[in-house]
Formats: structure tokens, sequence, C-alpha cells
């Protein structure tokens, strides 16, 4: 089982937004590169992404302070930006926070 780190240091106001198309839907995501993964909320999974299949993710996932995001959710899903279109597995969890746009 793989084992990653989402890591998030400084303050908001050096917050970088990117706003991929996920599915066709524009959806506003903190660019966090020091996070491996891509990684949205349940909330807003069921909200804008319910149509696509919860599938069980073999990633564990950490804060930068090694705490453990338990859910071990993902959505396999096409990801548009700047011209370029991939299928991207994200990350679902239940903390709160943005949307993190990953290295991924």
């Amino acid at each position: 089982m793989a084992s990653l780190e989402i890591n998030k240091v400084g303050n908001k106001d050096n917050v970088i937004w990117v706003t991929p198309k996920v599915e066709g839907t524009p959806l506003r995501m903190e660019l966090d590169t020091r996070s491996a993964v891509s990684v949205i909320q349940y909330q807003l999974y069921r909200a804008k992404f319910g149509h696509i299949k919860l599938q069980t993710s073999q990633i564990t996932l950490r804060t930068y302070k090694g705490e453990k995001l338990y859910q071990k959710l993902k959505i396999n899903c096409r990801v548009s930006l700047d011209g370029q279109t991939r299928q991207l597995d994200i990350q679902v969890i239940e903390s709160p926070g943005p949307a993190l746009f990953g290295r991924d």
C-alpha cells in the first residue's frame, strides 16, 4: 500500500488557484506542488460529481503534520487544464479545506 503526504505550509495570501475542468465542470482548486495527488472533499464530490462511481484507493494520505486522513476513496475522471486533458484519480476525503490540485 502506498503512503503519500499532503502538505500545506504558508499563509493564505500566497495561494495559487487554478480552475481545471473535471468531467467538463470548472472546479476552483488550490495548486499544491508539494502534494503528490489531487484531493476533493466528500461533500464537493456529492454536490458536483456524485454521478462518478467511487472506487477504493490504496493510498494512505497524511497531512504535513503527519495526521492520517482515513477516507480511502477516489474517483477516476477526465481533467482538462491549459489545453491538456488527462484521466486522473482524484482522492476523496472527509477533511475540511479547499480542493487541492497536486502534482499528478
